[in-house]
């Protein structure tokens, strides 16, 4: 026979299991978004050309984002391959962070 003690022990890892299991699927979705897997870059552009940026993501990289920049201009991205991104600038002389994903 179980006694009202173990019936709320029971009770109360049955709880903790479903909130495991919860917390268990949502980990494994967050794991899954893209853009929390990447990687801090920070790169001086010397001119005006084609700058090849190596990332290390051992992989073709989904996306970057500008984290920061020391001046008004735009970047573009001209290419891409497993390790690495081709950027342009619109300015000489701009240094970017970028979160490469």
């Amino acid at each position: 026979m179980i006694t009202p003690i173990q019936f709320e022990l029971v009770r109360s890892f049955e709880a903790v299991a479903r909130t495991l299991r919860r917390l268990t699927n949502f980990t494994m979705m967050v794991s899954r978004i893209d853009i929390l897997h990447g990687e801090l870059i920070t790169v001086d552009f010397n001119g005006t050309s084609d700058t090849v940026i190596n990332h290390k993501l051992g992989r073709t990289a989904r996306g970057w984002l500008i984290a920061s920049k020391n001046q008004d201009c735009r970047l573009w991205q001209t290419a891409s391959n497993a390790s690495s991104l081709t950027l342009r600038t619109s300015d000489a002389g701009t240094t970017a962070s970028l979160w490469v994903f």
